[in-house]
């Protein structure tokens, strides 16, 4: 029908109420295209916020709840969403019409990584002890100097295991050309069976760039050499042949064979708004490691684990998910740097008080609600991490505790 109920065809109510069915969203841009006003409908409102028109359209952009006001007596609309975020509107004449939000998507599915050390005499049987337990994941991190360089050795480690993803947590991009990189990274993809999962940071040990005799650049620098490698490494990675130039690349005709899986994810990991926003736009896994200011030795850092700096953090993630051009949805990740699983209480009471001393501006409720800390029992970790799921979308934990998180990994892995 032309969307005039009563005229024959679908009637409003049934558009709307497959409009209702579509999947869950925190916050629509409204487009209204309107046949019957001709050029454009300046001054329509709605509930609340702001409408402006464009020509014949109209965009309309606001939070939803389930009982939203979209329209106003006298102008109705039906729609679909597409893309994940637009909701697309025809306008009719009806009376009033009250459009709610659907029921929230289904959370993702948690996923477990167990970071292992760098050591030849114990990576491969780390690996397989690993993926006997249930991890989703093994990963290596990147600091040159003694120990085993992480991508050759992840090399060894698929093929020392079969199904366990294998990743890095995170590579120096630095130190990295993204051209070389991607090639690297290919051909781990391809030589694993499609299980690599590629972690990229921007650096931070004065040590490790005076070893390569490279100049340790200032941290919004390197953080903005990270985001332009990342989308390079994006296009590299899908196939695609790259001409590039920049202050921080020139590339020619670059290609490599692209990745085994149909997308190799590409996990950030950083601090900043600006580099966690770029993250949410065109990463495939966000991580966040509750990081504060860089200390004088330029290699340690000050720990902020509140909840408040989690939420900006995730905002900024958001930010930049709302401007993405695809249907993925990055998984958000969190490292966490204390396991203490037992069920005796006191055990638990002492490890807490412990940390809290230890740590500087550390809060009882930071312990209690943000992820970087797993204390307590099987039952109270279990209800920790669902909660951060449910709260900030958290849902892929590295670990660094194999046999301490082995229960907590039983209980929730693939839930």
């Amino acid at each position: 029908g032309n969307g005039r109920t009563g005229d024959g065809g679908e009637s409003d109510a049934d558009r709307l109420q497959a409009a209702e069915r579509t999947r869950g969203f925190r916050e629509a841009g409204v487009m209204l295209a309107s046949p019957l006003c001709g050029g454009g409908v300046d001054g329509f409102q709605s509930g609340e916020g702001v409408v402006e028109s464009v020509g014949s359209l109209v965009w309309h952009r606001r939070k939803l709840s389930p009982d939203d006001q979209v329209a106003d007596r006298g102008i109705g609309v039906t729609g679909t969403l597409y893309c994940n975020q637009w909701v697309a509107i025809t306008m009719t004449r009806c009376e009033s019409v009250r459009m709610s939000a659907p029921s929230p998507s289904p959370p993702p599915p948690f996923r477990f990584g167990l970071q292992i050390p760098l050591r030849a005499e114990s990576l491969l049987d780390d690996a397989r002890a690993a993926e006997a337990d249930g991890f989703d994941v093994v990963t290596v991190a990147d600091h040159i100097g003694p120990g085993l360089a992480p991508l050759v050795a992840l090399g060894a480690v698929a093929q020392a295991t079969s199904t366990i993803r294998i990743g890095t947590f995170v590579l120096n991009a630095e130190l990295r050309n993204p051209v070389q990189l991607a090639w690297e990274a290919s051909t781990l993809d391809r030589l694993s069976g499609g299980r690599f999962e590629l972690g990229v940071g921007a650096g931070h040990t004065p040590a490790e760039f005076a070893a390569v005799g490279v100049d340790k650049a200032p941290g919004r620098v390197r953080k903005a050499r990270l985001m332009e490698s990342v989308e390079i490494l994006n296009r590299l990675l899908a196939g695609d042949t790259v001409d590039h130039s920049s202050d921080f690349f020139t590339l020619e005709e670059a290609a490599v064979d692209p990745a085994q899986q149909d997308h190799l994810p590409i996990l950030v990991g950083g601090n900043g708004d600006a580099l966690l926003c770029h993250a949410g736009q065109h990463g495939d896994i966000i991580g966040l490691q509750g990081l504060g200011r860089t200390l004088e030795d330029g290699h340690r850092h000050t720990v902020d684990w509140s909840p408040t700096h989690l939420d900006d953090q995730v905002a900024s993630v958001e930010a930049g998910e709302a401007e993405r051009r695809d249907d993925r949805r990055p998984e958000r990740n969190a490292l966490v740097q204390i396991v203490s699983i037992d069920e005796d209480a006191d055990v638990t009471a002492k490890t807490r008080a412990d940390l809290l001393d230890r740590v500087d501006g550390l809060q009882p409720d930071h312990l209690d609600q943000t992820p970087y800390a797993c204390i307590g029992s099987v039952d109270e970790v279990v209800a920790k991490l669902e909660a951060c799921r449910d709260r900030w979308g958290i849902s892929y934990f590295v670990v660094r505790d194999r046999d301490a998180f082995a229960p907590v990994v039983e209980r929730l892995g693939g839930n």
